[in-house]
């Protein structure tokens, strides 16, 4: 119950949480959270938000709405073999990179977490398709 509002005002609650690692993604948690204040005649505003991580590059294209656009690259994955990897562009001179589209865990299987085999390679390959 939020308190001292006049009975004509619904709140705001802002939506603003982190991805759900391995389960849901932010903008997913916030769309989930903001069907549940919905429920409580709120209105909800999304802000999903990243900490770096995995996820980054998604909550950032969203907040850039129209002016982003995304590119894939093959590139080396943490085993060595090929991946895609996508590339984010904030208008036309802003990239984003995110380690985890070339290196990061979900491109291994747990038998596979072996950090002396583990290359960051592909992250790299990343950055100069940036440049």
């Amino acid at each position: 119950m939020i308190a001292n509002l006049p009975p004509t005002v619904s709140p705001v609650v802002v939506c603003a949480p982190n991805a759900f690692k391995g389960t849901l993604t932010a903008a997913a948690a916030a769309a989930a959270m903001a069907r549940g204040v919905a429920h409580r005649s709120a209105v909800p505003r999304l802000a999903p938000v990243a900490d770096g991580g995995d996820g980054t590059l998604d909550v950032l294209l969203l907040a850039a709405g129209s002016s982003a656009r995304l590119t894939r690259h093959g590139v080396t994955g943490p085993l060595g073999g090929r991946v895609t990897a996508r590339l984010g562009w904030l208008g036309s001179d802003v990239a984003v990179v995110e380690l985890a589209e070339a290196s990061g865990l979900r491109l291994l299987r747990s038998r596979s977490l072996d950090a002396l085999r583990a290359t960051s390679c592909g992250t790299g390959e990343l950055l100069r398709a940036a440049l």
